[in-house]
């Protein structure tokens, strides 16, 4: 079946808002596809690790996004060792694809880990109040939520990772021409240039 021609603009500066748009979307929404971002991270090895994360923000004068995660993880200690992230978007509908390689920054136990943790609520609280830590082995997946740790415990898991855009590369697989675009930031200024898919 023919694809439709591209729903997105062909101008470089509105294609770059509409991405940051997108974004947001994507971290107000759960059930928008790119709420569900693929985060690449480089282990002590130099592997590359890669898991599903939620996108929790996106701020386009900022060029941040945010994620959350817990402080006892590999992803931390990756990420300590090695700032720099990659963030992989898919929006199957559009067949649309965004990667983002990012510098990321840590937040434990600072103001604002403690303001988005208010904002999580007791069920979002709840998942970093295991007493047991990311990857330990389990007989059953009940066993990671007993014993329960305090709220303050919890916090104490609990860590808010922003993330500074650093380039921004979008492809689309449309039909007749499938187009992609990078843009990146010199110097905070937005440079936008079409590439060859």
């Amino acid at each position: 079946m023919p694809q439709p021609p591209s729903s997105f603009s062909a101008d470089l500066t509105e294609l770059h808002a509409e991405i940051w748009r997108m974004l947001g979307r994507g971290a107000a929404d759960a059930k928008d596809d790119l709420h569900w971002p693929g985060l690449t991270t480089i282990d002590a090895q130099h592997r590359p690790q890669s898991r599903i994360v939620v996108l929790r923000a996106a701020r386009p004068g900022e060029r941040g996004l945010e994620i959350h995660t817990d402080h006892r993880s590999l992803k931390m200690r990756e990420l300590e060792h090695q700032p720099q992230a990659s963030l992989l978007f898919y929006r199957p509908r559009s067949r649309a694809q965004i990667r983002v390689q990012a510098l990321t920054q840590l937040h434990h136990l600072d103001d604002l880990a403690r303001q988005r943790w208010q904002t999580l609520g007791e069920a979002g609280q709840t998942l970093y109040c295991s007493s047991v830590m990311p990857g330990s082995p389990l007989e059953s997946p009940e066993q990671a939520l007993t014993p329960a740790l305090t709220s303050e415990q919890g916090l104490a898991n609990f860590v808010v990772i922003t993330l500074q855009v650093q380039t921004l590369e979008w492809l689309e697989l449309a039909r007749p021409v499938h187009r992609r675009a990078l843009f990146s930031y010199p110097d905070s200024v937005l440079q936008a240039q079409w590439i060859a898919p």
